[in-house]
């Protein structure tokens, strides 16, 4: 036997769902959770960056170098908030991020920062659409690497070469595999520090790169 909801059962069904999507839209962290369950594999974590890691990822910014401060894979904010609590001028802040939805919310909390909407695949395009001239400090990366397909991670890599190579600064990128040592050297990049941040979800390490070599030194894998 079927059973039919009652008009007072849809009323308490959409209240619910009501609820869960305001949650979801409001609170960064639920919100996060909620594209990690749609998409796992371009998310690449159950929850955004804890305040320790954003926070370790900008200590490493080069205090001395002028030029803009790259949030690569910028989500909901974590990394940008850091930089705005450290007294980075937003003016100097670029902001990437592909999701549409996390790019909503980037923009109620941080509507000072010049966001981009779009792809690490097309870095430089973006770059040069939005500051042709500007010179890098870093590049501060939140992409998934080790869960992106093989093709992408090679793309971005490349672009992150291409970047580096032709308007300065650093590479600034965490890990959850911690227990590999420097797992971006391989591809060219030269390794500079690292440190390991225990109070995140997952326990992660931050990672400096210094003036990658050149984009053909290195294969995908």
């Amino acid at each position: 036997m079927i059973s039919v909801p009652t008009p007072q059962r849809r009323v308490r069904q959409k209240q619910r769902h009501s609820v869960c999507y305001v949650l979801c839209k409001t609170n960064p962290l639920l919100h996060f959770l909620q594209q990690f369950v749609q998409t796992p594999r371009s998310i690449g974590a159950i929850c955004s960056s804890s305040r320790k890691l954003a926070e370790a990822m900008v200590c490493m910014v080069p205090q001395h170098r002028q030029g803009l401060i790259i949030d690569l894979g910028a989500g909901t904010g974590s990394v940008t908030g850091a930089l705005l609590r450290a007294g980075v001028p937003p003016q100097r802040i670029v902001a990437i991020e592909k999701c549409g939805q996390f790019a909503a919310t980037f923009r109620k909390r941080y509507p000072q920062v010049p966001l981009i909407v779009g792809d690490a695949c097309q870095l430089n395009a973006l770059l040069q659409a939005i500051a042709p001239d500007a010179s890098l400090c870093a590049i501060l990366s939140s992409l998934p690497f080790r869960v992106l397909p093989q093709a992408v991670v090679t793309t971005i890599q490349q672009q992150l070469h291409e970047a580096l190579n032709t308007r300065g600064g650093i590479l600034i990128q965490y890990t959850y595999a911690w227990w590999m040592d420097f797992p971006l050297a391989k591809h060219g990049f030269t390794p500079h520090s690292k440190q390991f941040i225990l109070k995140n979800i997952p326990p992660a390490r931050v990672e400096s790169y210094t003036q990658a070599l050149k984009a053909n030194m290195f294969a995908g894998g």
